[in-house]
């Protein structure tokens, strides 16, 4: 339960009163937790206890000091099957992230990390994580190494690739071409996650209730399809494993090529 308390404190900010947590900061929590689950950083069964810890808190202060208010967190909670985010609509975030200054008040390197995310399909840790000497401008093809560095691990070999920038990504690393140092450290895509997924939600920017900041790799998957990118090079973008034989074979894709078919994704924004 400490743990639950703690993460909690994290996400709310400590000495925040109970009835300042409205019914949308408690989606954005657990949209928080949702995004660490899909990327396999907790389980599905850990975060519904951190959520019922959470939620038995706060009931047993309401009964203790005879408060009627509804709980926050009532029927809150994930189960294994609805852990997986819809995607995004590309209407939707052309409506509602790319007009006018819908993130105005967000801190702005979350808002490019939140760009490179949306353009690369890269999980949070990954992006966050870039040191300086991943990302590379100056290439005939500009592009990213997603790979182990000072700032953290990969969890599985196949993860390692190269991504070609494009469209919102290459905007977002002219801007940081040394990366996003102010979430680097260890607890830098947690934070980024949870200070992001309340923004969100507080704003009207989550086209559901169960859309969060990893919707944003579905819709990535999604464009990928759309546009007819080959199955074994989405598999590589999206840092997922190839079962297929060809994958076993020949060099892969090159970057010039890969960023051919990426650049047909532009089109998605204009």
């Amino acid at each position: 339960m400490q743990l639950a308390v703690n993460r909690a404190n994290n996400f709310f900010g400590k000495g925040i009163p109970y009835t300042q947590i409205t019914k949308q900061l408690a989606l954005a929590y657990r949209s928080h937790l949702v995004d660490w689950v899909e990327a396999e950083e907790m389980k599905a069964g850990t975060a519904n206890k951190q959520l019922t810890h959470v939620r038995k808190i706060i009931t047993f202060y309401q009964d203790q000091n005879g408060l009627k208010q509804d709980n926050p967190f009532h029927k809150i909670h994930l189960t294994e099957e609805k852990t997986a985010r819809p995607a995004y609509s590309i209407e939707f975030l052309k409506e509602k992230w790319l007009k006018g200054s819908p993130f105005s008040s967000l801190n702005d390197e979350s808002l490019h990390i939140l760009y490179v995310i949306m353009d690369t399909g890269g999980g949070l840790k990954e992006i966050c994580g870039l040191a300086p000497e991943d990302i590379h401008l100056d290439h005939e093809v500009p592009h990213i190494k997603i790979r182990p560095n000072k700032f953290r691990k990969l969890k599985t070999g196949h993860r390692g690739r190269e991504i070609p920038l494009v469209g919102q990504s290459l905007i977002a690393f002219k801007k940081y071409p040394q990366g996003f140092p102010s979430h680097t450290h260890p607890t830098g895509a947690d934070n980024f996650s949870a200070n992001v997924n309340k923004y969100l939600k507080l704003h009207g920017l989550s086209e559901t209730e169960a859309h969060g900041i990893y919707s944003l790799r579905h819709t990535f998957k999604d464009r990928m399809r759309k546009h007819r990118l080959p199955p074994e090079l989405q598999n590589y973008l999206m840092g997922h494993k190839d079962g297929s034989m060809g994958a076993y074979y020949g060099s892969g894709y090159s970057l010039n090529d890969s960023q051919d078919y990426m650049k047909l994704l532009e089109i998605d924004w204009k």
